[in-house]
């Protein structure tokens, strides 16, 4: 009375021939589809919840991930950073929309190198700078093997 009763087993199914569709393999998505169901990209960042926040933050990073790389106008090369180990610059998130960081303050020492206020940085080392994360790891390899 516990155990279940006698299973009989379905008729063996031959294999289709169509190796391109299989159910469990992710399908690319077509460029016109919308990638923000929910609208939270156009929605007023005040009205978000956190969770919200962190969706829209991850979509726009993959909208911008999706435009063609940004090629720099002005290249600085840094021979050395002030005594305290720090680049001097003030940095900021560029806005959602573009990529890199904004330069928000300069160190006077740091003047020379040509930098402005208001100047982006998209590139460090030859590497795309996208967010904060972005340039911190690459500035933390570029000080240690630079």
């Amino acid at each position: 009375d516990v155990l279940p009763g006698d299973r009989k087993l379905r008729d063996v199914q031959e294999l289709e021939d169509d190796d391109d569709e299989d159910s469990d393999a992710e399908k690319p998505k077509p460029e016109d589809e919308d990638d923000d169901p929910e609208g939270l990209c156009d929605a007023d960042i005040n009205t978000l919840s956190a969770v919200q926040k962190i969706i829209r933050a991850k979509r726009k990073k993959s909208r911008r991930t999706k435009l063609p790389p940004e090629k720099p106008n002005v290249t600085v090369h840094i021979q050395e950073v002030l005594p305290d180990g720090k680049l001097g610059l003030g940095l900021d998130d560029a806005d959602e929309d573009l990529r890199g960081l904004m330069i928000v303050q300069i160190d006077k020492k740091m003047q020379q190198h040509g930098w402005e206020v208001g100047d982006r940085i998209v590139q460090l080392s030859g590497q795309e700078v996208d967010d904060w994360d972005d340039f911190k790891r690459l500035w933390e390899a570029a000080k240690q093997f630079g």
